[in-house]
């Protein structure tokens, strides 16, 4: 007699929408467990080297990815973080962390800065025999629930049904607006939010990708606070600088009316110019990163508290429906747990 719970298992499907961090970790439990999933992600393939910057991942994902297997894979990519040092713009330092000595051995996994694109690699390579389970150039537009099922429809036409749909489809999310929000939700078990998105962008960032320079040393990370804007600064493997400027925005800008920014050299040229001179280190002026940089990224730092995440079988996840502040670490590691 074939097992009801193995046959349910067997015809369980669930939809995710977007190839994040958050969604292939996903993915990635749910291969483990055997259940059936689809990823559908709008993008042609996978961020290429140097497209995006740097995560730090603290060790309370450390300790879901090593359950997920992909914990060496990600050792041998990433680079351990040994110092952490908070400084003013002035150069004065506040406070210098030891963390091999304090945070990795109070939670048993180090903190590691690895490139976005390198985590995502890493995390797709894990889904050996499930390579068709990640379907690329799928553009979800709608979303249709019945009784029996969910199922998101494609701007290609396409349509792909399932049991339960996450969307981990970041802080645009389309889960969110057309599933969360256009629905009537009052046939489902979820409730609609009565109020405006609270989606926020009090913050804008550049993002930077700098070559090595001698002064810097692989697995030290720097804060810099000063009047209006702050730095984070990691040196990952081999040297290679990841860095953020934070810069206070003139007004809180919300959802729907979040700026755009130009990615022109000139513009972000400007936007940088009032800070060269602030401190990295001791040492070590703004100046010298930014004018040994091979990318930079002009980007909205949004923040996004939403208090309903689910509207009948169909969940957001991440980004989408929780995105904090980047001076936390914690954006991608959330997701995680």
């Amino acid at each position: 007699m074939e097992n009801v719970s193995d046959k349910q298992t067997q015809r369980f499907e669930v939809i995710i929408v977007g190839c994040s961090v958050a969604g292939l970790t996903l993915a990635n439990a749910l291969s483990k467990r055997k259940i059936n999933y689809v990823v559908l992600e709008s993008r042609k393939h996978l961020p290429s080297p140097l497209t995006g910057n740097a995560l730090t991942l603290l060790p309370n994902g450390m300790r879901i990815l090593s359950q997920l297997g992909v914990l060496d894979d990600i050792k041998a990519t990433s680079q351990s973080i040994s110092s952490h040092s908070t400084w003013l713009a002035n150069g004065y330092l506040l406070k210098t962390i030891n963390m091999m000595q304090l945070p990795s051995t109070r939670h048993g996994y180090d903190s590691v800065v690895i490139a976005r694109w390198d985590l995502l690699q890493i995390l797709y390579n894990r889904l050996v025999g499930d390579r068709s389970r990640i379907v690329f150039d799928k553009r979800a537009v709608q979303f249709d629930q019945s009784s029996s099922e969910v199922k998101v429809k494609c701007a290609d036409g396409s349509s792909f049904a399932g049991d339960v749909v996450v969307g981990a489809d970041g802080i645009h999310s389309v889960t969110r607006r057309e599933a969360l929000w256009h629905q009537d939700l009052a046939k489902t078990l979820g409730r609609i939010q009565n109020r405006p998105l609270e989606l926020t962008s009090e913050y804008f960032g550049i993002y930077g990708i700098s070559n090595p320079i001698p002064e810097l040393h692989p697995g030290q990370a720097h804060r810099t606070y000063g009047n209006g804007f702050s730095f984070i600064v990691n040196v990952g493997k081999h040297g290679r600088i990841y860095w953020l400027l934070s810069i206070k925005s003139r007004e809180t800008r919300q959802y729907p009316r979040l700026p755009r920014y130009a990615q022109d050299q000139a513009s972000i040229d400007e936007h940088v110019r009032p800070f060269l001179d602030a401190h990295i280190s001791s040492t070590i002026l703004f100046k010298d990163l930014y004018n040994n940089s091979k990318t930079c990224l002009h980007v909205g730092l949004e923040e996004l508290l939403c208090e309903n995440w689910v509207s009948g079988n169909i969940v957001c996840i991440g980004d989408s429906v929780h995105k904090v502040s980047v001076v936390f670490y914690l954006g991608k590691i959330l997701p995680e747990d």
